[in-house]
């Protein structure tokens, strides 16, 4: 079960590697490679407007910035953690930074009539769904912001 949870809630990376591909397929296979080691959640968030408006060899640049800098923080507030985790008091939970990491990354972005139609679908999916079993409540959400951010853009007059 642990295994398949893992698997189910991490198929955002197949979304996130499905749109950088359209945008760094010409570059050298040890870009890609190390461009999908150090991809997030917030890597990708912060490099996309990069990718969609440079040539795909400079938004690969600034996206391994970003991405290597997050991994570089990540690391050592890993080995932080480590070191001075068990002094922090239990009553300190951080456990809303997440959310407000995925507020802070998204809310910039959301400029247009499709992107607002598809963060509050995914919101609200998520929201309904978030009993669901093994923490999946994210995979029905993405796919509902998807599908209504792809009717806003289909309905957008041209």
């Amino acid at each position: 079960f642990i295994v398949g949870a893992a698997v189910v809630v991490n198929l955002r990376f197949v979304m996130y590697s499905a749109a950088l591909a359209t945008k760094v397929s010409s570059l050298a296979p040890r870009i890609r490679a190390l461009m999908s080691y150090v991809l997030t959640d917030q890597a990708f968030a912060l490099s996309m407007p990069s990718l969609d408006s440079e040539p795909p060899k400079q938004g690969a640049y600034f996206f391994l910035g970003a991405a290597l800098t997050l991994w570089t923080a990540w690391q050592s507030a890993t080995i932080f953690g480590i070191i001075l985790g068990a002094s922090v008091p239990p009553e300190l939970s951080l456990d809303f930074s997440v959310a407000l990491a995925f507020i802070a990354l998204v809310g910039p972005h959301l400029r247009s009539r499709p992107s607002l139609a598809a963060a509050i679908v995914s919101v609200g999916t998520f929201l309904l769904a978030r009993g669901l079993p093994y923490g999946i409540a994210l995979l029905p959400a993405a796919a509902a912001g998807i599908i209504a951010g792809m009717l806003a853009e289909r309905s957008r007059p041209s």
